[in-house]
């Protein structure tokens, strides 16, 4: 089973899920939720779901997954939490059992 590193999480899953809510320069890891509302949460852990979903997996039969939820964001202090989040908890499934979630 192969698993995203972290470089993979913050440049193709993380980063791009924050530019649908927020500009930013510099290194993302130290950015904070703080100013985040509801709304931008939502957009947020969405993009986050589709571009993990989207992560090229390199066996053809499998993609990433991640289990999300509106709450999680406010476990997180900074994106570093959230990249350490997907880190620890990715998974790679089937993709003859996407249909069933």
């Amino acid at each position: 089973m192969s698993f995203l590193t972290k470089p993979q999480i913050t440049d193709n899953i993380v980063g791009p899920a924050l530019h649908k809510v927020a500009d930013f320069n510099g290194d993302i890891t130290s950015y904070s939720f703080q100013h985040f509302a509801e709304f931008h949460k939502k957009v947020f852990l969405s993009a986050l779901k589709l571009f993990t979903n989207a992560h090229e997996h390199p066996t053809s039969n499998k993609y990433y997954d991640i289990l999300l939820n509106d709450s999680l964001i406010d476990e997180w202090s900074t994106m570093a939490d959230c990249i350490q989040y997907i880190y620890d908890r990715h998974n790679s499934k089937d993709t003859a059992n996407r249909d069933r979630l």
